[in-house]
């Protein structure tokens, strides 16, 4: 057995992804070599996440003793395939290091690869027929041999693949670290650690649905961001033309977003937008906690590489979808095992807080309190102090521009009358229910609710209102015939 190096292995592999242009660890890769560097023979049964060839190149360039000359490590793929992308890897990380990598593969030349195997490499990356080769027309020397790692990601459909990793086992050291990437483990491995898609449920990721319709999503992504107080963000849309207008209508409602360019390096700032071509690079990492999908991730790969190109340790992820993408969400997420929250969508009120939250904060944190007690004072002089919550009010509402949510609802709604009231134990959450049920909205399409004693009010699009009178009118609900119309404007006699 190799003697190991008594060294601080994180700050090493830290080293050897710096080299490589990488700024951290993958998730998976975080998990597994731990175990790795414990030298317990592990078996990995998912592979829905990146960074997984890696995770055993890493600890390999670590551990392998560069005194000890030969063969220190072998990589069995199912695939030939493969080898040329384990190679890539170890050869990107390996940079650094001054230890020698062979491929054998039965399409190439084997008097090339004896050749090779005479230099004493210190990882072989073979099939198993092909080590066979060599092992029959001993070619091989082993005793320093460590580590074997075997990589049956996709499933063989070969029976005699594992009949070839049993009788390569038979000329190896008793003595020797397993790793198997297999979602069918059809070895007998000792006290392995065994790694399934349940090790990946981190509570350090906390995951939110929003239900929105999709020409309501730029709007809930407004109410989202006001109402949290998401101060740092990365919002990722599917097209470049769904950045531009979500950039743009963002701007008109003052909050700032950065547009990360597709080549180039981050631009510093909190606030970042971007389509999904963003995480096909995966050396960028982007300073934030916050993840706003506002698209549906086309498989569970394409979510997970959503969810590491945050840098933060602790992240979010606010996921704005459809009814058509819930679905497709919802598999995406079992697939991977992750546990989502489903939110009710912000509301007026919701907004109306975090727009408050947010001036409170400035006025404590940014703000010079010297300053505003000049305007303090001449407030208090001039305006009665029965009067100062109304002009406080006023000074707000004045403030928020496009941001005035209660002005959206009056211009893009009318308010119903509805003849059914407390007396009758209604409820707002009863009105909801009664109009979502029978005209197969959502709840975002109804707006403010006013239950009175004998009758209530209700403000909801001009299209939904002639379907509510029609379909509601005249109906039975909790013994009462409901009269349901167009409320009167005040000042109008009935």
């Amino acid at each position: 057995m190799i003697k190991r190096r008594k060294a601080n292995f994180n700050e090493e592999v830290i080293s050897l992804i710096k080299g490589a242009g990488y700024n951290d660890l993958t998730l998976f890769q975080k998990i597994v070599m731990p175990y790795i560097f414990k030298d317990k023979n592990v078996i990995v049964k998912t592979f829905n996440y990146p960074g997984k060839t890696a995770a055993f190149i890493l600890p390999l360039i670590v551990k392998l003793e560069r005194k000890l000359k030969g063969i220190k490590a072998i990589v069995l793929t199912s695939k030939a395939l493969e080898i040329k992308k384990i190679y890539s890897e170890f050869r990107l990380f390996a940079k650094q290091s001054k230890l020698i990598a062979a491929m054998l593969n039965e399409n190439e030349d084997i008097k090339a690869e004896i050749k090779f195997l005479n230099r004493r490499p210190d990882i072989v990356i073979s099939t198993p027929k092909r080590l066979i080769d060599h092992i029959r027309q001993k070619n091989l020397e082993l005793p320093n041999l460590s580590t074997v790692v075997i990589t049956d990601i996709e499933g063989s459909s070969d029976s005699l693949f594992y009949n070839d990793i049993r009788f390569i086992f038979s000329k190896f050291p008793q003595k020797k670290q397993i790793i198997l990437y297999s979602k069918d483990n059809n070895l007998i491995i000792k006290n392995p650690v065994i790694i399934t898609g349940n090790n990946f449920k981190s509570k350090k990721i906390k995951h939110f649905l929003y239900r929105v319709n999709i020409d309501k999503k730029e709007k809930l992504l407004r109410d989202l961001i006001i109402s949290k107080n998401l101060e740092e963000f990365l919002i990722l849309c599917k097209t470049k033309n769904d950045v531009n207008n979500t950039h743009k209508y963002l701007q008109e409602h003052n909050i700032n977003s950065i547009k990360i360019p597709l080549i180039g390096n981050i631009p510093s700032g909190k606030c970042f937008i971007a389509d999904i071509s963003l995480i096909g690079d995966s050396k960028k990492r982007i300073p934030v906690s916050n993840l706003i999908n506002l698209s549906v991730p086309s498989d569970e790969k394409e979510y997970f590489k959503r969810c590491t190109i945050l840098q933060s340790s602790k992240k979010q992820v606010f996921n704005l979808v459809s009814e058509d993408e819930t679905k497709i969400l919802y598999k995406i997420q079992e697939t991977i095992k992750v546990e989502t929250k489903n939110e009710k969508n912000p509301t007026n009120k919701d907004v109306m807080k975090g727009l408050i939250k947010k001036i409170i904060k400035i006025i404590k944190e940014e703000e010079d309190p010297y300053e505003l007690n000049k305007y303090r004072k001449i407030v208090k002089q001039n305006v009665p102090i029965f009067l100062r919550a109304y002009f406080s009010a006023y000074l707000f509402k004045q403030s928020l521009g496009k941001n005035n949510v209660l002005e959206e609802k009056k211009n893009g709604f009318t308010t119903l009358f509805i003849s059914i009231g407390k007396n009758r134990r209604i409820f707002p959450k009863d009105l909801i229910q009664l109009f979502t049920s029978n005209l197969n909205i959502d709840q975002s399409d109804i707006g403010e609710i006013k239950v009175l004693d004998n009758y209530s009010f209700l403000d909801i699009s001009m299209d939904n209102a002639t379907k509510a009178i029609s379909k509601l009118s005249n109906s039975n609900f909790r013994g009462r015939n409901l009269k349901v119309n167009l409320a009167r404007k005040k000042g109008n006699s009935r």
